[in-house]
């Protein structure tokens, strides 16, 4: 449900279910794994092949990825396997004191009460439908305007960690409420809520580290999230590092009649992606990234998006894709921009649009087939020219309007940041009580 790959999901439940097979007394076993910069899962792989492929015969685990795409997928990237390992040993470990005392039943080995789920029907597809329900109840109320784009801004689970009365109790919901359809986010969110405060659920969200594991809880008390909120104000724009200019992008030649375009890499100057630079709760430093993807399959794409970045950070802490719904987030700040913004990107998009459909009529069609990449790189020429277009007919534009509504930063600016990294980071009043291991 969030950003990190599947497979890496996948492999996060197994993990867990392997550290709470073994217990909190000898999960210190895989110190000897995370000691190394790059752990080799295949070593891993000899010594828990039994409690591996138990984990996931067993119906304790449930993930939408096959066992040798997981166990593939881990053998290509250490990185990923060193995360699993960091955090499934630190939920084993602190999960009783850093989230709540009634899930210390996990820390005891071998407990077999509790499911590790990513990807199953039971679990997250069970709350996937009850969450579409109060979505669709929650757009009435907003004339048809859902409020959630989609599932991960109420809650970016990847996995849950569920007890048979969890499952039961969902699916009592589930079973009621397909036929009254009555269901709010406040009752939805109480229910969610109550079965944490039990430790019968924990709705988990996983960012890679390879560091230090830490585990945050997001949404478990009103107060803590607006405090985070107060704390968090715009520092510059521009790009990511302070002093550095957001220069428009420039540097080729394209012809708007034939739609032949002379493009030299060395020669290109400036960025189509725009930085807004923030700082926020517990002075963690980030930016909010403003992102056009020109492309999808060699076509045109109007995919904008609105990401969430901190600072020394392995993974992303959250992102929309829709210039609609960035426009409606900002709104309740400052409607004029939010008009403004969305007016512009739809102007600018209409421009990249046609330049990009003469320049893939006569040169960037073949281009995308073959795959063609610039000379002694790895760089495709395709995605370097669309990106180049739509800079220049559609981000140019965007980055003149944030440039000067955000250069000199004031309150309405600072609720305008505030908007989108409590939509962005699903900390909204509607968003569900989630854990972030990380």
């Amino acid at each position: 449900m969030a950003d990190s790959p599947s497979e890496a999901e996948g492999a996060q439940a197994i993990f867990c279910y392997i550290a709470d097979v073994l217990g909190k007394s000898k999960i210190k076993e895989w110190d000897v794994y995370l000691k190394e910069k790059t752990p080799s899962y295949e070593d891993f792989q000899v010594k828990y092949k039994t409690l591996i492929k138990q984990a996931y015969s067993s119906r304790a685990v449930e993930t939408s990825k096959g066992l040798s795409t997981i166990e593939t997928f881990l053998i290509k990237n250490p990185d990923w396997f060193k995360s699993s390992l960091l955090i499934a040993k630190k939920l084993i470990e602190d999960i009783a004191s850093a989230i709540d005392k009634d899930f210390n039943y996990i820390q005891r080995p071998r407990w077999n009460n509790v499911f590790y789920k990513h990807g199953d029907e039971k679990v997250m597809g069970t709350i996937a439908k009850l969450f579409k329900i109060a979505n669709d109840n929650e757009a009435k109320k907003l004339k048809n305007r859902a409020y959630f784009g989609n599932i991960n801004k109420w809650s970016p689970a990847d996995i849950y960690f569920a007890t048979k009365e969890a499952i039961n109790e969902l699916n009592e919901t589930l079973k009621e409420q397909i036929s009254v359809k009555s269901l709010s986010f406040n009752s939805f969110n109480q229910q969610i809520g109550k079965l944490v405060d039990k430790g019968q659920l924990l709705p988990l969200s996983l960012k890679k580290t390879t560091t230090e594991a830490h585990l945050v809880k997001v949404n478990f008390t009103r107060k803590a999230e607006e405090s985070i909120l107060g704390e968090t104000f715009v520092t510059g724009v521009g790009r990511e590092n302070p002093g550095v200019n957001q220069e428009p992008l420039s540097g080729a030649s394209f012809n708007t009649s034939t739609g032949d375009i002379k493009y030299d890499k060395k020669k290109i100057k400036g960025n189509r992606d725009i930085y807004i630079r923030i700082k926020s709760g517990g002075g963690r430093v980030g930016v909010i990234q403003f992102r056009h993807v020109p492309a999808v399959k060699g076509e045109p794409a109007k995919s904008f998006k609105v990401i969430l970045k901190y600072k020394g950070s392995d993974s992303l802490g959250g992102q929309v894709n829709s210039p609609v719904l960035c426009s409606r987030i900002m709104s309740a700040a400052d409607p004029r921009f939010a008009s403004q913004l969305e007016a512009t990107f739809n102007s600018g998009y209409r421009d990249f649009e046609a330049a990009a459909n003469k320049y893939i009529k006569k040169m960037g069609a073949k281009l995308y087939k073959t795959k063609a990449t610039f000379p002694g790189t790895s760089s495709k020429i395709f995605d370097e020219h669309m990106g180049y277009l739509s800079g220049v007919y559609l981000m140019n534009k965007v980055n003149k309007l944030i440039q000067d509504k955000f250069k000199n930063a004031k309150a309405t600016q600072h609720e305008l940041v505030r908007s989108l990294f409590e939509y962005v980071s699903s900390r909204t009043p509607l968003s569900s009580k989630f854990v972030i291991a990380k």
